[in-house]
């Protein structure tokens, strides 16, 4: 899986989504953190991330770094066909900061056998 890069503008900031990449062998099971720069006074958070489900399978998310999300926060019923969606709110909509480099959630995948 390849670095893909989503970019997010704020207010009068720019905030900044990686998705990380990992090479593996044929069968593993790997995860790939997500994470921001940027991330000041967020509210809300909404995108799609679409993979080759000929190479990889959607296994799972977790590792959740922002206030409140939650398995819920996913749209899992596109993941055959290769697609996760995403939502998130902040429920105080104080607006939420994290470090750079922070990793706000990680998806796990499993390479498919060619």
């Amino acid at each position: 899986m390849s670095l893909a890069l989503i970019s997010l503008v704020t207010n009068s900031q720019a905030a900044l989504i990686a998705v990380g990449s990992d090479v593996v062998g044929q069968g593993t099971s790997f995860t790939i953190p997500v994470t921001v720069s940027g991330f000041s006074d967020i509210t809300t958070l909404q995108f799609s991330l679409a993979w080759d489900p000929n190479v990889i399978e959607y296994s799972s998310v977790g590792s959740f770094g922002l206030p409140n999300m939650s398995a819920g926060s996913f749209g899992y019923r596109i993941t055959a066909p290769g697609r996760l969606s995403f939502s998130w709110d902040d429920s105080t909509l104080a607006g939420v900061m994290e470090p750079d480099g922070s990793t706000i959630f990680s998806i796990t995948f499993v390479a498919r056998l060619r």
